[in-house]
């Protein structure tokens, strides 16, 4: 799974909080996504000096910030400019590098869930097809994939792979991010307007199967869903030939309880033209 290193180094974000210049609405958001990336097992360091800096303002503090302080790791002196330069040149190690502001940041604004995992969509870029199956569901939090994605993605040419990678992640996006919202449209009444709707805002190729025999054979294992589900519309990530990839899926509400039900965009397969 694609992991995180955090470094909170940021003396703009440090008078911020020792002045309560800042929004308690936005260290929130903050404290959010940190216990987010400590579920995950991301690393979030703060800078020594800057911890004692903090610490001794622990007065002026909040509930917040103190959480905050609780949450992180203190770490010897961090040279920002070279984890700039490192995320510049895409040079990760084990793991990626980001900078953490509560209202402004040095370099990557990550304040909430939704700009943390597109900063973790550009990281899987630079991941193996093995590290991004892992990392799938972290990245696109209303997509739920398929017992079988794992191996089909593994069936992929590495070539053919990284060609596309760009594309996958665009498709995936747009699925994640618009797909429940236009399905759920008054005008969106079937699968054809939605393919219409969805292509027009995205300008994603997309489509249900034309043969009705076809269409029958694409049902795929959700371990979330007792049965297995149709999933006949899918996006065409690379159209014609013998590379040709697709992301089949279905748009549903999932959910033990009638209550805990929630709409899901169910990927059932990504991989090889079928």
């Amino acid at each position: 799974m694609v992991s995180v290193k955090a470094y909170i180094d940021d003396d703009l974000l440090i008078q911020k909080l020792i002045n309560k210049c800042y929004s308690e609405e936005g260290l929130q958001n903050l404290i959010d996504v940190i216990e987010e990336m400590n579920k995950c097992g991301d690393s979030i360091f703060i800078e020594s000096d800057l911890y004692i800096r903090l610490c001794e303002h622990l007065n002026t503090g909040t509930e917040l910030f103190l959480e905050m302080l609780s949450l992180s790791e203190i770490t010897d002196q961090i040279d920002l400019e070279i984890v700039k330069k490192s995320i510049e040149n895409n040079k990760y190690s084990d793991k990626a590098i980001m900078v953490l502001d509560v209202d402004n940041c040095l370099y990557y604004q990550i304040q909430n869930f939704e700009t943390l995992r597109i900063f973790l969509r550009k990281l899987i870029l630079a991941e193996k097809q093995g590290v991004i199956i892992q990392s799938l569901g972290r990245c696109f939090n209303n997509c739920v994939f398929s017992d079988g994605v794992g191996q089909s993605i593994k069936r992929i040419k590495n070539k053919t792979f990284k060609n596309n990678i760009d594309t996958y992640i665009k498709h995936l996006s747009d699925l994640n991010d618009k797909a429940i919202d236009i399905w759920k449209r008054d005008d969106c009444i079937n699968n054809d307007l939605f393919c219409k709707i969805f292509q027009s805002v995205t300008g994603i190729d997309v489509s249900t199967e034309n043969d009705r025999k076809t269409a029958n054979n694409r049902y795929f294992n959700f371990s979330l869903c007792p049965h297995k589900i149709k999933c006949e519309k899918h996006t065409k990530v690379e159209r014609y030939g013998k590379n040709a990839q697709r992301i089949y899926f279905e748009i549903k509400e999932i959910g033990k309880e009638e209550k805990e039900k929630e709409y899901k965009v169910l990927i059932g397969y990504i991989g090889n033209h079928l």
